[in-house]
């Protein structure tokens, strides 16, 4: 009686579905001989129903897998209404009065294969998110990469106008000296003869230096831009 009742209080304890089946010489079972409460609750039969239920009715039995050094079965219970519920389970081979049996042990793994498929989701959802960030950053360093080009483009172009400055400059320099000295020497052979024609040699003397004071202006300009440059070069 003391063996029979701690039986009874050990199979009727805990969390676990409890199934003891009878087995056939091939070790298939075919009998359901004994079941917890909590089995016959969760698949809707009494115990009186369930054992007349033949035991692949009740619980389908999947691949076994091994996970911390144990052997475990996905199973599915099959509950008289409702959808069926995923399941891990062991067997054990034991004997009910000299009788060969099993004791499927099987637990409820619906919450953690639901936050299993939710952690899934989430890990899908992150690469998706890895994978725009990852886009958009290839996108910004493309258009970064165009900016220096541009940037390296228009510095080349102000240094090109810089030396092009400077040559303005050199230019105008040698030019209007190079201009200015035989002006000088005509406009002094201009004042040595007393005709018309030295009128008119005059006239276009002040029409060149005319043309020289534009000049000097040019090269004034020329002068401020570079300095302008140089200052913010």
């Amino acid at each position: 009686m003391e063996s029979r009742d701690r039986y009874h209080h050990l199979f009727e304890s805990g969390n676990d579905f409890l199934l003891v089946c009878a087995v056939g010489r091939e070790g298939t079972p075919y009998r359901i001989l004994d079941a917890n409460a909590l089995a016959c609750r969760s698949l809707g039969y009494t115990r009186e129903e369930l054992l007349t239920v033949a035991p692949q009715s009740v619980i389908l039995i999947r691949s076994d897998f091994a996970r911390d050094d144990r052997r475990l079965h996905s199973a599915d219970l099959i509950p008289r209404q409702g959808e069926r519920i995923p399941a891990e389970a062991t067997i054990h081979q034991i004997s009910l009065k000299g009788t060969p049996a099993v004791l499927i042990i099987a637990r409820d793994v619906t919450e953690r294969r639901q936050a299993e498929k939710e952690l899934m989701n989430y890990r899908y959802h992150l690469e998706e998110l890895v994978t725009q960030r990852t886009g958009e950053l290839r996108i910004a360093n493309e258009n970064l990469k165009w900016q220096i080009r541009e940037r390296e483009r228009m510095e080349q172009e102000r240094m090109e106008a810089y030396r092009q400055i400077e040559r303005n400059i050199e230019q105008f320099a040698v030019l209007t000296d190079h201009i200015r000295n035989p002006l000088q020497v005509i406009q002094g052979m201009a004042d040595l003869i007393d005709d018309e024609r030295a009128e008119k040699i005059k006239e276009q003397v002040t029409q060149i230096k005319e043309i020289l004071r534009q000049l000097d202006d040019g090269w004034v300009e020329s002068e401020k831009v570079r300095e302008y440059l140089e200052r913010y070069r």
